[in-house]
């Protein structure tokens, strides 16, 4: 590893949202040769429901080491996309149908990866897949995260235990963190406004850290790692170990944007249907370092042909994206 080049402190930030947004892109670093310690490297970041089975938020976080810049897509949990047979599913749905296969908890991860891989035309290097009880327990570790809650928030949790969240800014601690994150029912923009709500938690967490972390937060975050199920196929010890030592020297810009397309009533449910011609731009003009030479969506699975809905848009020729920078995320709307 050269020890001149400093990793950015955005590779250590994203990878906390959920569990790992700190461990993750430690860990690729320090699995990385040093000839390829410079090369641009993706992460497929997912966050399980209480069902440990839908993968109700998922991200590809795209690092470019030598711009010391993080670009993180967000996939939408509705997103439509055709199943083995040909049927529309929504994408949280795929582990789960992984698992139900036969295969094992790391085994879907990395069938996950794959198949997000193809289907978006984008190179991700490697994927984890963690539970909410460890986001819960690392947003205590840290002493909360202190977030602007953008309206009143009324929330029951998976024990039917309910309890509210003012609007303002406020610390919150790891069971609110939760409900913040999974809150999207008052929303008039629902499971959108949901992704913008989990910029803004991205946005205390950069602040938070920033602050810095003592060595044995680092000690109690692996305590804490080890005893929850975490499905990936990355080293998490040597993540850990290497990424606090570079943590106090790092730098970086983060960028978030959403996979372009639209919410669309069909077939009896709500779908996130993928704009093709929008997100052809957004790989194109902003993760070219990632983009395959297949190119977006090359089997089509992401656009059910038989229905016209579905088919016009994904068709639509929109080629129109939105990216935000850290500082731009008070310009989100709910």
């Amino acid at each position: 590893m050269k020890k001149k080049r400093r990793l950015p402190l955005i590779f250590l930030i994203f990878l906390f949202l959920f569990v790992t947004l700190t461990v993750t892109v430690w860990a690729l670093r320090s699995n990385l040769s040093p000839k390829r310690g410079e090369e641009p490297f993706s992460v497929l970041v997912c966050g399980l429901d209480e069902s440990r089975l839908n993968t109700d938020v998922m991200f590809v976080a795209c690092a470019e080491p030598t711009a010391a810049r993080m670009t993180v897509l967000q996939i939408p949990r509705d997103t439509l996309i055709l199943n083995g047979e040909g049927k529309s599913v929504k994408i949280n749905s795929r582990f789960a149908a992984f698992r139900a296969s036969g295969m094992s908890g790391r085994e879907a991860a990395i069938a996950l990866k794959k198949e997000i891989s193809s289907t978006l035309g984008l190179n991700i290097s490697q994927v984890i897949i963690p539970t909410s009880e460890a986001v819960a327990s690392l947003v205590d570790l840290l002493g909360g995260i202190k977030v602007d809650v953008p309206k009143d928030i009324t929330y029951s949790d998976p024990a039917e235990e309910e309890f509210s969240l003012k609007a303002g800014e406020q610390v919150l601690n790891g069971r609110q963190a939760l409900a913040f994150l999974r809150y999207r029912s008052g929303y008039a923009r629902g499971d959108l406004a949901r992704m913008d709500a989990q910029k803004l938690f991205l946005s205390g967490v950069v602040s938070r850290l920033r602050e810095g972390v003592s060595l044995s937060f680092a000690a109690k975050a692996a305590k804490i790692l080890s005893g929850q199920a975490i499905y990936t196929d990355m080293n998490l010890v040597r993540g850990i170990e290497s990424g606090y030592r570079m943590m106090e020297q790092s730098h970086g810009k983060l960028y978030l944007c959403t996979l372009p397309g639209e919410a669309l009533y069909t077939d009896a449910s709500w779908y996130y249907v993928a704009r093709r011609a929008g997100a052809e731009a957004l790989f194109a003009e902003r993760l070219s370092a990632f983009y395959r030479e297949a190119g977006f969506d090359a089997q089509k699975r992401l656009c059910n042909p038989q229905n016209l809905g579905v088919l016009n848009a994904y068709s639509a020729p929109d080629r129109t994206y939105r990216i935000y920078a850290e500082e731009e995320l008070s310009k989100l709307s709910f």
